[in-house]
């Protein structure tokens, strides 16, 4: 949960999402902001069509072409 800070207090109590396959499915794409060693990117790469990856977390996780986007 996102707490109390001066430069965003409008994302205050902003929760992360859970890690279902049926929840990350749901959404167009994902965003990869940080880079986690506590992340299964085998599964993000398994479960998401579009992952726009910032931070080459997916590197070495099998995944399709065009699936995965570096920025």
């Amino acid at each position: 949960m996102i707490r109390p800070t001066r430069e965003h207090p409008h994302w205050v109590g902003t929760r992360s999402i859970t890690w279902f396959r049926e929840t990350l499915q749901s959404f167009d794409a994902v965003i990869i902001a940080t880079n986690h060693k506590d992340v299964n990117y085998q599964e993000l790469g398994e479960w998401c069509n579009c992952i726009i990856d910032t931070r080459n977390a997916m590197v070495g996780v099998k995944t399709k072409a065009g699936q995965v986007w570096k920025a």
